[in-house]
């Protein structure tokens, strides 16, 4: 449901579109031409409705602006088709739909800040500040449009009155860190750097670890007034967990040879779509993926190229599995930006999705040659290629990969990892394990690794005491994991232990429903534990799931025959 709705308000539109539009056409045409008109408005707003579930903003806005010209001053569907039309990025065409619902409701909070964003556009911030003043501030609305109106004081000349704008969120304590924030860049902007620094250092500390934004303002505003040497350490901080991050490893190289930062907002439209692209930032592992659509959409109408807000909106495509929408997203930012980097890489991995795996290939195969120093661009292609189990070429970009690496890291772990998977899968199980040890040397307590190499050797009948302790220590460590924990229960198997196996099993088919392989090996310790009748039930189950031929031709066997009819090596 997009914000404001109800269900019940929904029925009653859509019973309110059917009984109209026979009205509507009866006494200008025939009863038949009337039923036909009927279906098709009815059929136009359910269509709309399943494309709003479907998460197709573009479809819905289409098709409830066609019902909409059947019934122009229904409130309902002019909230729908405002909201769809925003979401899909057409917050231009929104703008006159917005002021059909101003008309209606002068409170609506939504489009009474679509309307003063498009007046700040215009440069009109005292007719933008009329335009919030009669807006409702419930709910989020407390938030963002107080960050809206402080921007717009700006806008107009005002730094005093956008600062005291901003106190309204001292009401909620989840809001003071976009105050302070806000506090940072409204000064920075008015050069008083003293009270910039101040709310910057006080915003950083509100948090349990800044966010990349964040660190990318801040240290531009540590360069800008001389003190490159402070930014370093916080740029370097992030490439500690990210080691490969395009906008701090440009940023590092920046500051280290005294390159000019350029200032990130320049002015109050732009202070405000930065404003609106922080409150989709919070909202999206909020999953209020609906809203954040909104303010992502409306940050970009006020500012269209702003690639921190284009790579938040592709990566929201990209969890709805819109593969071709994130991608476009991801091809409307510049190359030329730090972000252009990330984006040409996600859209590789998008490319593989929609079977284009070729293409995939050849835009990573450019990415690594263009930059013979980064390892991400072949992890990437890597990652691929294994899982098109094309193994040998997996191998050989994984080779690529560790030939760059001049010292391994603890970060360099999943390169070995992931070769070693691509080293197993070719049954060449020397390198594989010794790729296993390796990881584990970088990282001693990597769950996904103590996991493969524990079941590896499981699988193999090899270091079993070993392998259960790993396996023990990474279901320490991921306890919800169902593949972890199926290791668990497997190892527990072949030692012999099936009631233990049982229980451990039981566990990983809850967290792991859908899996047929763990299915299976809850039915042969079953069998084992002289629970037969049930573990045949499980394996009519796990052949309901349907597992690769192999295993359904092995399953099919057990069900007939039980399991003392296959040989060990079937039964995995």
């Amino acid at each position: 449901m997009k914000p404001g709705f109800s269900s019940d308000l929904a029925m009653k539109t859509a019973v309110a579109v059917a009984v109209a539009v026979p009205l509507f056409f009866v006494s200008a045409v025939p009863a038949s031409a009337a039923k036909a008109a009927q279906a098709s408005i009815s059929g136009q707003y359910l269509s709309a409705r399943h494309a709003e579930k479907q998460k197709d903003a573009a479809a819905a806005a289409k098709l409830y602006y066609n019902v909409l010209a059947t019934d122009p001053k229904n409130a309902t569907l002019l909230q729908r088709t405002f909201f769809a039309l925003v979401a899909s990025g057409k917050t231009g065409k929104a703008i006159d739909i917005a002021d059909r619902l101003i008309a209606i409701n002068p409170r609506d909070s939504m489009a009474g800040i679509a309307l003063a964003l498009d007046q700040m556009r215009k440069g009109d911030f005292p007719a933008a500040l009329k335009k919030l003043s009669r807006a409702s501030r419930s709910r989020l609305n407390a938030l963002v449009i107080p960050l809206v109106e402080a921007w717009a004081q700006v806008g107009a000349g005002e730094t005093d009155k956008a600062l005291k704008a901003l106190n309204a969120l001292d009401r909620r304590k989840a809001y003071r860190l976009f105050k302070n924030y806000h506090m940072a860049l409204i000064n920075d902007l008015a050069g008083k750097n003293d009270a910039a620094e101040k709310a910057y250092q006080k915003s950083i500390a509100q948090r349990s670890g800044p966010s990349l934004r964040n660190i990318e303002i801040y240290g531009s505003f540590l360069e800008r007034t001389g003190r490159a040497k402070e930014a370093l350490p916080l740029y370097r901080g992030i490439l500690e967990r990210d080691i490969d991050n395009p906008l701090m490893l440009e940023s590092v190289a920046r500051a280290t040879k005294g390159g000019k930062a350029s200032r990130q907002i320049e002015n109050a439209v732009q202070g405000t779509a930065e404003a609106l692209h922080g409150v989709a930032s919070v909202l999206v592992p909020q999953n209020g993926i609906d809203q954040a659509l909104l303010y992502l959409n409306l940050s970009l109408f006020l500012k269209p190229e702003f690639p921190a807000a284009q790579s938040l909106l592709g990566g929201i495509y990209e969890n709805q599995r819109r593969w071709d929408a994130a991608n476009k997203m991801y091809a409307s930012i510049s190359p030329a930006s730090a972000y252009g980097w990330n984006a040409r890489i996600r859209m590789a991995s998008n490319l593989d999705r929609v079977d284009k795996t070729d293409d995939a290939v050849r835009v990573l195969r450019k990415l690594a040659k263009d930059y013979p120093t980064r390892l991400d661009a072949l992890s990437s292609l890597g990652s691929i290629l294994r899982a098109r189990k094309r193994f040998d070429e997996a191998v050989g970009v994984y080779n690529e990969a560790i030939s760059r690496i001049k010292e391994p890291r603890a970060l360099d772990w999943h390169l070995y990892y992931s070769r070693g998977v691509a080293f197993e899968r070719r049954n060449v199980w020397d390198k594989a394990e010794a790729d296993f040890l390796k990881a584990l040397e970088l990282q001693p307590e990597q769950p996904t690794v103590l996991n493969y190499l524990g079941y590896s050797w499981v699988e193999k009948n090899m270091h079993l005491a070993k392998a259960q302790k790993m396996i023990e220590r990474a279901v320490e460590l991921r306890p919800r994991d169902g593949y972890i924990v199926d290791s668990l229960g497997w190892v527990l198997y072949r030692l012999g232990d099936y009631k233990a196996a049982v229980v451990k099993l039981e566990r990983a088919v809850a967290l792991r429903p859908e899996d047929p392989i763990i299915n299976e090996h809850l039915g042969d310790a079953l069998w084992r534990a002289g629970r037969r009748l049930e573990a045949g039930f499980q394996w009519h189950h796990s052949l309901a799931l349907k597992p690769d031929a192999k295993n359904a031709a092995v399953l099919k066997l057990k069900i007939k025959k039980g399991l003392d009819a296959v040989s060990p090596g079937d039964a995995k």
